[in-house]
């Protein structure tokens, strides 16, 4: 059983700008590192059997998304996996014949869908360092304005003070 190629779902674009060599065994891309947002996949296999090829059976699994194997179908082409999250696949096939010989090891296709920006090491600590610094922005621009506000009210009380001490002075320059 051979994997031939993998697709795009719904997406013409070509895998090209996803990796930088061809498996020279399998023609297939050796290092195949798809963007977050290309996680819709398909792929095509075939076995070969020379007597009756159109009744060999195939099932399939995605590690990584799959544990268990496929129902066996006579479809050369795995059902679309769609909305895969980020992480390492691998893609593997089985083949049986016409007479149910299964064979023994199956072939495989790893690739990796990247994770988003938002979802890697280096953001979340700027996301938590940001964090923290509007944190100690908030709290230095409450206490500057506590302390403007303590000035303020302390000079209104001289204020008041003076003119209680004024009031004072003249209730008793009258009472005298």
């Amino acid at each position: 059983v051979y994997i031939r190629n993998i697709h795009f779902y719904n997406d013409t674009s070509s895998m090209d700008a996803y990796y930088s060599r061809i498996d020279s065994t399998t023609l297939l891309p050796a290092d195949l590192r798809l963007h977050h947002r290309k996680k819709n996949l398909y792929f095509d296999y075939v076995g070969l059997h020379y007597t009756l090829s159109e009744k060999n059976t195939y099932r399939y699994r995605l590690l990584g998304y799959d544990e268990q194997w496929s129902e066996p179908t006579t479809a050369i082409k795995s059902i679309p996996y769609q909305k895969l999250p980020h992480g390492k696949y691998t893609f593997q096939v089985m083949a049986a014949n016409c007479d149910g010989v299964w064979n023994e090891t199956p072939a495989e296709f790893s690739f990796e869908i990247l994770a988003p920006f938002w979802k890697k090491w280096w953001f979340r600590i700027i996301e938590i360092s940001s964090l923290l610094l509007l944190l100690f922005l908030i709290i230095y621009l409450r206490e500057r304005k506590l302390r403007n506000d303590k000035k303020v009210l302390q000079q209104r009380v001289k204020e008041r003070t003076l003119e209680i001490e004024k009031q004072k002075d003249q209730i008793q320059e009258q009472h005298n």
